[in-house]
């Protein structure tokens, strides 16, 4: 199996390839050749930059590990086509097992990035606003409009027009049915 290990930091890519036999160690916007089976990118410090500079290493039918620095970006980076997201910080020994488990056809998850995946709001879910989310938080502790407009530091007028605006936005007939479809909808971890 040949392995092409990318990212722009030479000194993490030396760290990774420490303990695999990568084919080569390249920036991402090399052309990476048919001879490669997987594709290890270390997506460095600002994984959002790196994305958009180098968009194109996901139209590979290579899998490909993608190696976070944290994991916000892990469900888009997973919906884009990457077989695996590990943390930046991994054991190379374990980077070896999500070689070889990708290379086999698995998907592999570092434990914060399944978590991440877990918590992301399903396809279909509606977009809250800030505001929104931190009442919803509030209406999931069955806080009432009163208590939540005063722990958030408005008037009750307004804590009554966020909670409307939940309840229109999730078809909801409730307040607990809200907390219900906002959870289904992965908008509220309980």
């Amino acid at each position: 199996m040949r392995v092409a290990l990318l990212g722009e930091d030479p000194l993490a890519l030396s760290a990774l390839s420490s303990g695999i036999d990568a084919a080569l160690i390249a920036a991402p916007s090399r052309v990476i050749g048919p001879e490669i089976d997987v594709i290890v990118w270390d997506m460095g410090l600002d994984p959002r930059d790196a994305l958009d500079r180098h968009r194109a290493l996901f139209t590979s039918d290579r899998p490909i590990i993608a190696l976070l620095p944290d994991e916000t970006l892990a469900p888009e980076i997973l919906g884009r086509g990457a077989r695996a997201i590990l943390d930046r910080m991994v054991d190379p020994a374990r980077l070896k097992l999500a070689i070889d488990a990708v290379h086999g056809g698995l998907v592999v998850l570092d434990p914060d990035a399944a978590l991440a995946l877990a918590r992301a709001p399903s396809e279909g879910a509606p977009t809250l606003t800030g505001r929104e989310r931190e009442v919803l938080e509030l209406m999931a502790e069955g806080l009432s409009n009163k208590a939540i407009a005063a722990r958030l530091g408005f008037s009750d007028h307004t804590a009554k027009f966020h909670v409307n605006a939940l309840l229109a936005k999730l078809g909801a007939v409730s307040r607990t049915d809200v907390v219900v479809r906002a959870a289904r909808l992965g908008l509220l971890s309980l």
